[in-house]
């Protein structure tokens, strides 16, 4: 969160909170040292070394900044950095940058196994003013083409069951006429 800007620096501060076991006080004050842990049961004898908190807590100090805990134990634990930055020069846009290309009304196919890629690349065909379409796979690719028309698809080369290259041999060989 930007809590101010002023002369010429940003002030931040990031607060990562938990609803865990949280931490004893007694421990709290500890707990940026090197290879101190709160929880020293056997389950996390063998898990991490005690230094990321105290490479963070210097790091931040370094940097001129804060890092502190606030903990209640059986309730959670909320890491707080607070750190001065230098301000942007010029001041943030709210507006989302234009895509470098135009892809206004065109009918965009998107065809991607993975759920993130798809929403990714819908993301930016329709920040490009396209209408995209995704689908999952190169058989859901090919039954949409019999009935609906694409001017450009965006197409993963490497897909289980039918790869990209796959794809378009299968589109060539169809009896598809407007063809992507």
């Amino acid at each position: 969160m930007l809590e101010r800007i002023e002369d010429g620096e940003a002030a931040l501060r990031i607060e990562v909170s938990d609803t865990g076991i949280g931490i004893d006080t007694a421990v709290q004050s500890k707990l940026f040292e090197k290879f101190v842990q709160a929880d020293s049961s056997v389950t996390r004898a063998f898990s991490g070394t005690g230094l990321g908190l105290a490479i963070c807590k210097n790091l931040m100090e370094e940097m001129g900044g804060d890092l502190r805990v606030q903990s209640e134990v059986g309730v959670g634990s909320t890491f707080t950095v607070s750190i001065r930055l230098p301000a942007a020069e010029a001041p943030f846009s709210e507006e989302p940058a234009r895509a470098p290309i135009d892809l206004t009304g065109q009918q965009i196919l998107i065809v991607d196994d993975l759920e993130i890629n798809r929403r990714a690349l819908t993301y930016y065909v329709s920040a490009a003013g396209g209408l995209p379409t995704a689908v999952s796979s190169g058989a859901e690719a090919l039954a949409l083409l019999q009935s609906q028309t694409f001017d450009s698809a965006i197409v993963d080369y490497a897909m289980p069951q039918m790869s990209g290259l796959e794809l378009r041999k299968a589109i060539e060989a169809s009896e598809i006429k407007a063809r992507p």
